[in-house]
């Protein structure tokens, strides 16, 4: 039996879509984040997509299609930087820095999102172990924080499908290691790992625009899903994947506040008075300087719902609002520390116009 005691996890962008990056020792190798738990991150998965098939009135399947050959990756991490977000909606949208501000506003869906190299390194047991996923995509990111449980670090999972499960480039152990994301975009570089997190500076404004009413010291919870629905295909029929195009994005986010003085958000929705044109605001802090926030425009709220939560490990209940909804648009605004030109492109690439 093997026992693994080390395990490296990161990603590189591919300058040529589906070749490894990662071919040396010391080649870039980034850290998505803080990880939540090393060994909860498993090394990237080849999956094989069957379909039953019945004919007649058989009540068994007469036989099973291999429809699609494909890699899965997810990761779950305390995101330190705005490249989660840029993974997911960089050719959907526009990206451009300004006074070290990054601004990615979503658009119209673009017709290729960024290709990376996931690698996993297990080491230190009887066998060690190389694997690497090439030609990924982030096709999925999940957000979320819950003070209920004393959880205030933001989570993140990102999800990537990717068209090749191969043995990497570099088939040995990577001996620089892993790296936050830098300052200058060297290896040798000042790592930005901060990770963001409520506190009291963190905001949720209703109505950001018009009432403006601003719930961010009574936020218990927030989670936001940003999806694009990419479509996987093949050449001549075969079943492997050759190409990830993109398809639609869905935005999709959720939070619970303390009831408090002012209950707009319940009277608004109660008496549809700013649907569709309501927009949020959401931002948090990693420290004084380094932020994030995801401005939702043009939303539809499903509900919201009065009822009660408590925290865990009291016995005492307090009323809240639960809140879900959809947008028609977002646009993600932050300071990160990855601001130098060499950095930029190294991370985020070019601005996309």
């Amino acid at each position: 039996m093997s026992i693994t005691t080390t395990q490296q996890l990161g990603w590189a962008k591919e300058a040529t879509p589906g070749t490894d990056p990662i071919d040396a020792v010391d080649a870039d190798y980034w850290k998505f984040g803080v990880l939540t738990n090393r060994f909860d991150n498993k090394h990237p998965i080849e999956t094989h997509n069957w379909v039953a098939e019945y004919h007649g009135d058989h009540r068994n399947p007469n036989q099973l299609s291999l429809v699609s050959v494909d890699g899965r990756y997810d990761v779950s991490f305390y995101p330190v930087n705005l490249l989660p977000f840029y993974m997911v909606l960089a050719t959907g949208a526009t990206h451009a820095v300004a006074s070290n501000i990054h601004t990615i506003d979503l658009s119209e869906p673009g017709t290729s999102l960024e290709t990376y190299t996931i690698r996993s390194e297990s080491t230190g047991g009887t066998a060690s172990e190389f694997h690497s996923l090439t030609n990924c995509k982030a096709h999925g990111l999940n957000l979320s924080f819950n003070r209920l449980k004393f959880y205030d670090f933001l989570s993140a999972t990102l999800v990537f499908t990717g068209v090749q499960n191969t043995t990497p480039t570099l088939n040995e152990t990577h001996t620089t290691g892993t790296k936050y994301p830098t300052t200058d975009g060297t290896m040798t570089g000042t790592e930005v790992k901060l990770p963001y997190r409520w506190d009291t500076n963190a905001v949720l404004t209703w109505d950001y625009g018009g009432d403006n009413v601003a719930y961010g010291n009574q936020l218990l919870n927030f989670s936001t899903q940003l999806i694009n629905y990419m479509n996987i295909e093949g050449v001549d029929g075969q079943p492997e994947a050759e190409y990830l195009t993109e398809g639609a994005y869905e935005m999709r986010f959720g939070f619970q506040l303390l009831q408090g003085t002012n209950s707009s958000i319940y009277d608004d929705f109660l008496a549809r008075t700013d649907p569709p044109d309501e927009h949020i605001l959401f931002k948090l802090y990693a420290d004084a300087t380094y932020y994030f926030q995801i401005e939702y425009m043009d939303v539809g709220v499903f509900q919201v719902e009065k009822n009660y939560a408590k925290f865990q490990g009291t016995d005492r209940t307090y009323p809240v609002y639960n809140c879900q909804g959809i947008a028609k648009d977002i646009q993600i605004t932050g300071r990160d520390g990855l601001d130098p030109d060499a950095a930029q492109n190294k991370y985020y690439g070019e601005s996309i116009e």
